[in-house]
């Protein structure tokens, strides 16, 4: 074979090879510089998640408060008003939103984070265990006593749906008891120890999701300085 013919083969193929090899580098910077982008609109959503999950941090604060506050009026007064039984038999559905984190974790995108902690921090936020079984096990405690409820005691009436769809009513659309019925309940040990035992629950609730409060605050920052760096 013509030497020059062989080394224009050679010089064909290490173009090739150089073209495909160059190709592949270009597209895995470009995947990259694509996964980052992907990884800060992510942490961009996740801020405003972070957002709304502080307002229903704020939701949850105020009605686990006013819940125990008024179970604590039924032990000390031994009274219990119509009101008072729409606020605690209730229960509290735990959650905050977490569209970005799932984007975050299904695409990749955790791996191109420049602080390796803030990973950690952010897997902690949502893994929230703890609150989810005790936010269960709080309305398991709400399904049993309110068949006790309906099954031991007198329902005088109820709101018309309109009103109640107008009035923008803090809780669940309520039964009102008869005046017999609210005497004889604060008389009832499965009442009163229901009401004993939601002070408790709300209570535990309430520590962990002021623990979750902090986690907010810290991942907040931490997300910040990642958008910054």
């Amino acid at each position: 074979m013509d030497k020059k013919l062989a080394y224009r083969y050679l010089f064909e193929i290490i173009v090739i090879v150089f073209s495909v090899t160059l190709s592949f580098y270009i597209q895995e910077v470009l995947n990259d510089i694509e996964k980052k982008e992907l990884k800060n609109r992510t942490l961009r959503g996740m801020l405003e998640d972070l957002e709304k999950s502080k307002e229903y941090f704020d939701v949850t604060d105020y009605y686990l408060k006013k819940r125990i506050q008024l179970a604590e009026k039924i032990i000390d007064t031994k009274k219990v008003t119509n009101y008072d039984l729409s606020m605690i038999v209730a229960y509290w559905d735990w959650g905050v939103f977490n569209a970005s984190y799932e984007i975050l974790i299904s695409t990749g995108a955790a791996e191109y984070l420049n602080d390796g902690n803030l990973y950690i921090q952010i897997a902690d936020f949502y893994h929230q265990t703890n609150l989810q079984s005790l936010a269960g096990n709080y309305k398991s405690s709400y399904i049993k006593f309110r068949e006790h409820i309906l099954e031991n005691y007198t329902i005088e009436s109820m709101i018309k749906f309109d009103e109640y769809i107008k009035a923008e009513n803090e809780t669940q659309m309520a039964f009102n008891f008869d005046k017999n019925s609210l005497d004889l309940m604060v008389k009832d040990e499965i009442f009163m120890n229901y009401v004993y035992n939601s002070i408790s629950k709300i209570t535990n609730i309430y520590f962990w999701e002021r623990i979750w409060q902090e986690k907010y605050i810290k991942l907040k920052e931490s997300i910040k300085k990642e958008l910054e760096s």
